[in-house]
């Protein structure tokens, strides 16, 4: 998937987009989000370990994560630059 269907999809599904930059090597303790998110790499990695299973994603990798789901972050040693897409999560 190339940014531009990225930014395409979210703006189909309702989401919000936004830039973040995360520096080298920053670790986000588990916690869990209220809202839908979808991200995609620009540069760098993140990797997300919830559910008993880590995946590391790099530069031109998208993945999604549902509100409510329990991860821990790890950014990778050169930083991470990714599209986030935010909204609020449907009820079941």
């Amino acid at each position: 998937m190339t940014r531009t269907e990225f930014e395409e999809l979210l703006a189909r599904d309702g989401f919000k987009m936004r830039e973040s930059v995360q520096p080298a090597n920053k670790l986000y303790p588990d916690h869990a989000h209220d809202i839908d998110l979808r991200l995609y790499i620009l540069t760098g990695e993140i990797s997300a370990t919830y559910d008993g299973q880590t995946l590391t994603c790099k530069a031109g990798d998208s993945f999604s994560m549902a509100a409510g789901v329990h991860h821990v972050e790890q950014i990778g040693p050169e930083g991470a630059t990714y599209l986030v897409g935010e909204k609020v999560a449907q009820p079941a």
